[in-house]
């Protein structure tokens, strides 16, 4: 197999590999929002993982803002479809959406419209997993990193 044959077959494996975390984690945020939310929910809008490397400079340490007390999480400061965003990412390697990322995505659905939480803009299942997607709240970040926990 030459160098094309490599390559080609690399990236076949990285797309199945994606589209099985997908999949994987997809069923398991539809459970979550049946399960916290009756089967009613907002839309959620998925980004690939490409977006979200991209806007997060591949979760560069400058665009790290907050780390959960426990290490967790980790958020991140990025820019995706030109508006700032803030990107959750857990550090701690939980089994692929072991249903505490997938009922976080679950609940910031059902309490994105409140003045008082976050805007749930979308997530990303194509990592082992997910990662959620926030509007950017200047007014939050301003603040003590070290008492505002997501």
């Amino acid at each position: 197999m030459g160098w094309m044959g490599w390559w080609r077959k690399k990236n076949t494996e990285e797309a199945d590999v994606k589209k099985r975390l997908v999949q994987a984690n997809g069923e398991v945020v539809l459970e979550k929002l049946i399960e916290y939310c009756n089967g009613k929910s907002n839309l959620i809008k998925t980004f690939s993982a490409s977006q979200i490397l991209r806007a997060t400079d591949n979760f560069s340490h400058n665009n790290s803002l907050i780390l959960h007390a426990t290490g967790s999480y980790q958020c991140y400061k990025g820019m995706l479809e030109d508006r700032p965003v803030l990107v959750k990412k857990w550090v701690i390697k939980y089994s692929p959406c072991s249903g505490k990322t997938c009922r976080d995505i679950a609940i910031s659905s059902m309490v994105s419209g409140h003045k008082n939480f976050l805007k749930l803009l979308g997530c990303c299942l194509e990592f082992p997993n997910p990662v959620i997607v926030y509007e950017y709240a200047q007014s939050i970040m301003c603040r003590e990193k070290s008492k505002y926990w997501l």
